[in-house]
């Protein structure tokens, strides 16, 4: 796993910085699992090009309920990691993204993908993981809006 420490000031340099260490190794192509958000894939198209690799979006286009039951379906577990508070509660942090909460997202007016900005997530298990990723969940960080678990 490779992580990066950034504010919300610097977070593109970091990215950027990740993705020519990436280039330096070899990797042409950044995957990221937008879904259908014009401005995010522009910026991802920049970012990855400021690097001189390729971005490919295997999921644009399609449904965001169905990329959400897929991924679930096919038995990736997503965690709730991140959530803006404007939106959605932070009792949704530390959920595992399954068919019941997709029913009480959508119940909640919550995009069942947060692609509005409601909430991220981090895939800790599946079919292509050799061992789940274990999260140790401290308690919350709340930073403006934003509410994020506080991970080690």
């Amino acid at each position: 796993m490779v992580t990066g420490a950034s504010s919300w000031e610097d977070y593109e340099r970091v990215f950027i910085g990740q993705l020519r260490e990436f280039k330096a190794k070899g990797i042409e192509v950044g995957v990221f699992g937008d879904i259908d958000l014009e401005e995010h894939r522009k910026w991802q198209e920049n970012a990855c090009a400021a690097a001189e690799m390729r971005a490919y979006l295997p999921l644009w286009g399609k449904s965001r309920q169905r990329v959400v039951a897929e991924l679930v379906d096919l038995g990736f577990q997503a965690v709730i990691v991140a959530v803006n508070e404007e939106k959605m509660d932070r009792r949704y942090l530390g959920r595992v993204l399954n068919k019941p909460l997709m029913s009480e997202l959508a119940a909640d007016g919550i995009d069942v993908a947060g692609e509005n900005g409601e909430f991220h997530t981090i895939v800790t298990d599946g079919p292509l993981f050799r061992f789940p990723v274990d999260l140790k969940i401290n308690g919350f960080k709340p930073v403006g809006l934003h509410c994020f678990l506080d991970l080690d």
